[in-house]
């Protein structure tokens, strides 16, 4: 059985959240449905966690037992066993964590961008068809609207946020 309160410590939020539930819950297909989620996207979450945790070097069931530091990742592990097949000697090898490495250039750049960039005015999302109240139809099963696609219309540019799209009675 896995002691993910050991785990704790490699998990993002949302993980840590999993957790707390399924720690309160006793089982994970408790702790799934009180999250109204299926049980298998909660497995999934709890293996990506122990896969993480294996990645910085925490995996006991494979005698990995000391986490490599933060900004590395597990390169891998060297084991020394004794005549009755208890650990001896270890090594553990770590690189540098190249995803990490990568996602902080990224924010850095990001930071950069938001520096030299002028922000735009926000939009309001102008669906591709209009509804409105119809004087008079005959459409049988829906008398009371009636729908124009854009086309038919004058197309709706952005609207500025605070004054009303343009709608087009009939």
């Amino acid at each position: 059985m896995i002691d993910y309160e050991s785990l704790r410590q490699f998990a993002t939020p949302s993980q840590v959240i999993k957790l707390d539930v399924l720690k309160k819950c006793g089982t994970q297909k408790k702790a799934a449905n009180y999250l109204g989620m299926n049980i298998r996207s909660f497995e999934r979450g709890l293996d990506s966690l122990t896969r993480q945790a294996a990645k910085r070097g925490y995996d006991p069931d494979n005698n990995l037992l000391y986490p490599v530091g933060k900004g590395q990742e597990l390169k891998g592990q060297s084991v020394l066993y004794d005549a009755d097949g208890n650990i001896k000697q270890q090594w553990v090898k770590s690189q540098s964590d190249k995803t990490a490495e990568k996602e902080e250039r990224i924010n850095e750049i990001f930071s950069a961008l938001k520096e030299e960039l002028t922000p735009l005015k926000p939009c309001i999302f102008v669906p591709p068809v209009i509804v409105v109240p119809a004087v008079s139809t005959d459409a049988g099963d829906c008398p009371d609207v009636i729908v124009v696609p854009l086309s038919a219309v004058e197309p709706l540019s952005c609207v500025n946020e605070g004054e009303p799209p343009n709608v087009v009675f009939l």
